[in-house]
């Protein structure tokens, strides 16, 4: 799956399930019924709700799939945004009047775990049959030292962000040539015309 309808299929999935995790929640605190004097602040409120998780999510890097490349990552990144969103839920029933006071706090306490498990659950699903397919981005490194090499040996980790190391270009002012692993495709002096032969995207000194 590509970045970009990765971050849209999360921002719908999120809003969805984050509204599901509050339903749930009335149907757990209220055995199976939505009693109607209760739900309705809910209701009137949603659209708010809504965007408070997903401004929470945004955050905490919910939508950034480089900052939740592991399930710890997603763990951590769910449980802040999950918390946050819950915050201001209750900051914001309290504070929006009278008509809200029914709006149970104890929903939202259930509704915090539910959602937690709903954020994790289908991200960590999606990841284990999928993986996020990034553009490539061709990047020549400026340098030839040791620190030049393990830069580009880390970026080659990390391939699968859609970095490709094309090779290295010797600084002008140093003549250390780190055995390595990448070409040294010339001098610093022929940057330009390097950059141009070599379709280059990002240029890293």
């Amino acid at each position: 799956m590509v970045r970009s309808r990765f971050v849209v299929l999360s921002v719908i999935l999120d809003a969805l399930l984050v509204n599901a995790g509050i339903v749930i929640a009335f149907f757990i605190r209220f055995g199976g019924v939505l009693p109607s004097f209760n739900f309705e602040p809910y209701v009137a409120l949603s659209p708010l709700i809504t965007m408070l998780y997903l401004a929470a999510g945004y955050i905490f890097g919910l939508y950034e799939p480089e900052r939740t490349e592991g399930t710890w990552e997603i763990v951590r990144a769910a449980f802040q945004a999950v918390t946050l969103g819950m915050v201001l839920t209750v900051a914001v029933a309290f504070f929006a009047g009278p008509r809200f006071f029914s709006f149970s706090r104890l929903v939202l306490l259930i509704a915090w775990a539910v959602q937690f498990m709903l954020l994790v659950g289908w991200r960590s699903l999606l990841l284990r049959f999928t993986s996020v397919l990034w553009p490539e981005q061709r990047i020549l490194i400026v340098g030839t030292t040791e620190l030049a090499v393990e830069l580009a040996g880390e970026l080659e980790h990390r391939a699968g962000w859609g970095y490709r190391v094309v090779g290295l270009v010797r600084r002008a002012d140093t003549a250390v040539v780190v055995p390595s692993a990448f070409p040294v495709l010339g001098s610093a002096d022929e940057l330009t015309s390097i950059i141009a032969r070599k379709e280059i995207d990002r240029v890293i000194i």
